[in-house]
């Protein structure tokens, strides 16, 4: 701890401070919410996409805890705080929620510089995860739309 009027010393900085990135992980995450429904396309779009590791569970959207994906979402951080570049992959942007669920997760992997991409669905490519805020309510406001729903 510096004292008053002592020499001010920098402290050394991360190995990953203001360098590129070494290598690139693809973490993936499926999800079904019923016992009715079947987790093997979104595995297999996963394992076509290049995902070298799967979080997957079968849990309800009302579920508030998701235990897979917060564990997917932690090694994301870790991985990207050693200074690999990560890219969450996830089958449909459904299946991580909605809403707030997807505002919410997109800022926890903008806070740890992880990417996000979607392999099908309305939002399907790579994404700014700060930006997928907005594309959400985006496609949300243009499917009103379509509908002919009252914007309120």
């Amino acid at each position: 701890m510096r004292k008053p009027g002592s020499v001010w010393t920098e402290l050394p900085r991360p190995a990953s401070a203001g360098t590129e990135p070494v290598g690139h992980v693809r973490l993936g995450y499926a999800r079904a919410s019923t016992a009715r429904q079947f987790l093997d396309a979104q595995l297999d779009s996963l394992a076509e996409a290049g995902v070298t590791r799967v979080f997957s569970e079968m849990i309800s959207t009302r579920a508030t805890k998701r235990p897979e994906l917060e564990a997917a979402v932690k090694l994301a951080g870790e991985i990207r705080s050693s200074g690999v570049r990560v890219t969450f992959v996830v089958h449909e942007h459904k299946r991580l929620g909605r809403g707030i669920e997807l505002a919410m997760l997109a800022e926890e992997l903008k806070a740890s510089d992880v990417g996000l991409e979607f392999l099908t669905g309305e939002l399907k490519g790579s994404h700014d995860a700060s930006a997928i805020v907005f594309t959400e309510y985006a496609t949300q406001l243009a499917r009103s739309i379509e509908n002919g729903e009252p914007l309120t």
